[in-house]
């Protein structure tokens, strides 16, 4: 039994079986580690250290690093929304089949990119548990609910356009971004009301 767990310590509390295999756990070690209480096992080859279980977050981001989470849910991990969100957005690149984590999780809403666009305003960000997982910037986040207004819940459309037009606004980043979504008109529109 391994009793020095601080190998297992890192960015990412989930660890795959290949991860554990990586830092010298055999099948044997991992089960005796699961008997223990040492390990939580969450899903076929996902593992957790017992005492350090993620959040849902970056419990769903584990599943693929396709996965981007945005529109209400990058409004509230990027502080436009003060709304935790009851069901998680997440965006892929089209033609990404998201069946396995639909059925894992159902509190999922998938969006779909185009996959030369999918990578616009990429960054990693941390979760209120301090997890890290992926995230649309600001300005994706605002085009993507502009995007789908009909789609995002009234309030939180509000707060956000406000809280963004009104303090966070970066026209240049966001009018780039727009062009390249096929928006331009729409964002000077709001850029003219403010």
């Amino acid at each position: 039994m391994i009793k020095d767990t601080t190998i297992l310590n890192g960015d990412n509390p989930i660890l795959s079986a290949k991860d554990l295999k990586d830092k010298g756990f055999n099948r044997y070690s991992i089960a005796k580690c699961l008997n223990n209480q040492v390990l939580q096992k969450l899903s076929y080859g996902k593992y957790c250290l017992q005492d350090n279980p993620p959040d849902e977050f970056s419990t769903i981001q584990s599943r693929s690093q396709k996965i981007v989470f945005s529109h209400s849910t990058a409004l509230y991990l990027l502080n436009l929304s003060d709304r935790v969100p009851i069901t998680y957005d997440i965006t892929v690149p089209q033609g990404y089949n998201v069946q396995r984590i639909k059925r894992d999780f159902p509190s999922t809403n998938f969006y779909y990119s185009k996959p030369e666009l999918w990578e616009l305003g990429l960054e990693t960000v941390e979760t209120p548990f301090g997890f890290k997982i992926n995230v649309y910037d600001k300005e994706r986040t605002i085009l993507d609910v502009i995007k789908n207004k009909k789609r995002v819940d009234y309030q939180i459309y509000t707060q956000a356009i406000k809280e963004y037009f009104n303090t966070e606004r970066n026209f240049r980043k966001i009018l780039k971004y727009s062009k390249l979504m096929n928006m331009e008109d729409k964002v000077r529109a709001y850029i003219e009301m403010v």
